[in-house]
Parts: structure tokens; C-alpha cells; sequence
């Protein structure tokens, strides 16, 4: 930014609004220079074209480049959730019911001048309920995944948003009050309200896409993919076998199955097929 490493912070503010602060700092630290955002309710309009106020801002969400949002500044781009359990309509503040089609969660590539839903394109959406936080997975470098922690599981988007479905085998309907995400979008945990802490491997689902041996996600391929290859040799998507017998770690990756059409199980040929890319880019 202007030439300067900076580290960009969301803060969800009272009523719905939000700040976005820039903190801007050069070698030898003479540059410390703090932008707080100034606070917009969220707004967005239902299927007739009426305004609804979004209050009950919970989190925010940067993505590694603000055109995955289509916008340019990345101070100005980014997804922004609610947990309101209902809205206000902007002409007589009545306290209305949220419609499906606004939602609880939101993207702006303004500052938050102007809102889009973020909820999903009406196929696959989120649930019509409180979203208390929405994580991007950085080891996704085309910014396209997305978790959603909401008051009914936790949700993933592969797609940017455009479809969402549920992830956690076993997660039960609860809350999600907070998500981390491994550096290399492996393994997901979330704290729930009144169900612990659960630690999921999403890597370790069954796909049909070949995946690209980069384990770590450094953008080689290298000893760490080789080792982790290797020690998953013989190992199956969880669920195969059934949920009643799961696997031992460590877990099925589908990163390391490079089999492609029919994955069941990491063997020999995944392991030729990552030697023959050994050194170079995934």
C-alpha cells in the first residue's frame, strides 16, 4: 500500500457498523499511520426493493486480493457477517423479520457504501439465520473458500460464495462462535456454544478432483508433500470405512491423492505421480 508493507484489522462495531483500521509500518519503523473506517449500517434490499438495516455486525473477513471481490482497494474490500436476529426496515424502523434473499451475511468493495448478499446465488445458500463469523482460508490462494459460523453448524464455500454446504462429520446444530484454519486448510476447529471445541479434517473427505501434492501449500513440491504422501500410503477418505470404524491419523488428504478420477486411497500411483513433479511447482 503506497509502497508500504501494511496489516489490515476489522472491527465489528455496535449497530451494525464496522471499523477497518491500517496499520502501516517501513524498516526502521518511521511510519505508523492508523485509518479507522467510518461506521455504516449495514444495509441491503429485499426481494420488492425495500431498504433493511442490518444491525449486529460479528465479524469481518479480508481477502488475500480485493479484485476476488471486485473491488481495488483492500481496505475497502471485504466480507462483513451478522448475527441480528431481525432487521429494521429503513422507512418506518419497524423491526421486520430478515428476508432469505438479504440474509446475514454481506461483501462491499466500497467501504460499505453499497452491500451485495454474500449468502449464496439461491441453489446451495447459507441458512436464513445469525452468522457469528466468516473466515477466509488463505491457503486458498484464489480467495474462493470461505467458512460461515452460524447459529445452525458451520458452512463452506469453494466457489466464492456462490454455494454453500455444510462441513464437520458429526458437528452437531450449534452455534459457531469462532473458527480457526490450519495454514494449509487442512484442518478446520471451531468453538461452539455448549458443545466444546471440535477439530475437523477437511482434507480428509472423498473428491473427485485429482489433488496437487502440495501439502504444505508453499507452492513446491517437496520432502514435506513426499513425507506426507507417504506416511498416508494405504489410507481411505473417512467414512471408508464407515464412520462406526474410522482410521487412525494420521488422516486421508485429498491433497496428496493425485489419483484423480476415482480416489478411494492413497497408494503407489499417487506417490509415482508426486516424484515425477518432485522439485518443481505443483
Amino acid at each position: 500500500m503506497d509502497g508500504v508493507s501494511a496489516r489490515l484489522y476489522g472491527l465489528p462495531l455496535n449497530s451494525g457498523c464496522f471499523a477497518v483500521v491500517t496499520d502501516k509500518t517501513q524498516l526502521g519503523g518511521t511510519l505508523a499511520t492508523t485509518t479507522v473506517g467510518v461506521p455504516v449500517s449495514l444495509r441491503a434490499n429485499d426481494a420488492n426493493g425495500n431498504t433493511v438495516l442490518v444491525s449486529f455486525t460479528s465479524s469481518l473477513a479480508f481477502p488475500r486480493n480485493a479484485s476476488s471481490l471486485g473491488g481495488t482497494d483492500p481496505r475497502q474490500s471485504f466480507v462483513v457477517s451478522s448475527n441480528a436476529p431481525a432487521g429494521l426496515d429503513a422507512n418506518s424502523f419497524a423491526v421486520i423479520p430478515l428476508p432469505a434473499e438479504v440474509g446475514r451475511i454481506f461483501k462491499t468493495t466500497d467501504g460499505g457504501n453499497t452491500w451485495i448478499p454474500f449468502h449464496g446465488n439461491g441453489t446451495s445458500d447459507l441458512p436464513n439465520v445469525p452468522v457469528y463469523v466468516v473466515r477466509y482460508d488463505y491457503s486458498d490462494t484464489t480467495d474462493q473458500t470461505l467458512y460461515a459460523g452460524t447459529e445452525l453448524g458451520l458452512y463452506r464455500t469453494t466457489d466464492g460464495g456462490e454455494t454453500w454446504a455444510r462441513v464437520g462429520i458429526g458437528l452437531p446444530l450449534v452455534r459457531i462462535t469462532d473458527v480457526y484454519i490450519s495454514k494449509n486448510g487442512s484442518d478446520v476447529r471451531a468453538s461452539t456454544f455448549g458443545r466444546g471445541m471440535w477439530e475437523i479434517h477437511v482434507g480428509s473427505e472423498a473428491t473427485q478432483i485429482a489433488g496437487s501434492g502440495d501439502y504444505d501449500r508453499n507452492g513446491v513440491i517437496d520432502w514435506f508433500d513426499l513425507s506426507a504422501l507417504a506416511t498416508r500410503m494405504g489410507v481411505a477418505p473417512l467414512g471408508n470405512p464407515p464412520l462406526s470404524n474410522p482410521p487412525t491419523a494420521p488422516w486421508y488428504d485429498s491433497n496428496v491423492d493425485l489419483g484423480g478420477a476415482n480416489p478411494a486411497l492413497i497408494q503407489e500411483d499417487d506417490l509415482t505421480a508426486l516424484l515425477a513433479k518432485f522439485g518443481s511447482t505443483p
